[in-house]
């Protein structure tokens, strides 16, 4: 994406980061418990829906684990925890705008106008591309807040480093100084032009 994310929605991206960890979490441990009531209690499902069911259920899950690291890896200031999160919400976030797409597309070209089964489908597509949309944008933003954990991260390592080489500067500077020797007087020069 070509556009700089400096908050998430007007909030700041350290408590927006936060705020938007814990939400995708749980939309995702929802989405989850409400996706395994169809897969295990209805049977009659036609193949290709039960299997729609499991893949999304599947990704809710991957998601819902991915969040975990995210969530640890904001509240202790670690980024690489949260690649993970970031990998699989773009993935997520891409795959979900390509079935509503594809859902969409399908419901335009549906033999029977009649029926409501297209206005469903085409409502179900729109918000599998509204969340994916939502993801993506999400995920761009965390994108932008791990990489300002890593400059914060350099430039606390570049600090410690260069406290240590002058603390090791001083060391060295103390042990070449040589004591004054308080025996022997000091001479002093005749000022000039008196």
């Amino acid at each position: 994406m070509c556009f700089k994310t400096n908050s998430f929605f007007f909030i700041k991206l350290s408590k927006g980061a936060k705020f938007f960890g814990i939400i995708c979490t749980l939309i995702s441990l929802v989405a989850t418990m409400i996706l395994l009531v169809p897969i295990v209690r209805n049977k009659t499902l036609p193949p290709l829906v039960q299997l729609f069911y499991r893949v999304i259920c599947f990704l809710s899950i991957i998601h819902f684990f991915s969040g975990l690291f995210l969530l640890y890896g904001i509240f202790k200031k670690m980024p690489k925890f949260m690649i993970c999160w970031i990998l699989v919400s773009w993935c997520i976030g891409t795959f979900f705008i390509v079935i509503g797409l594809l859902g969409t597309i399908s419901s335009v070209l549906s033999l029977d106008p009649v029926s409501e089964e297209p206005v469903l489908q085409s409502t179900v597509a729109a918000i599998f591309v509204i969340y994916g949309l939502l993801l993506i944008y999400i995920t761009k933003a965390m994108t932008a807040f791990k990489h300002q954990l890593e400059n914060e991260h350099k430039k606390d390592v570049n600090i410690r480093d260069i406290e240590k080489t002058l603390i090791e500067t001083d060391k060295e500077d103390d042990d070449n100084i040589q004591p004054l020797n308080t025996d022997r007087e000091l001479e002093c020069e005749p000022a000039r032009g008196a």
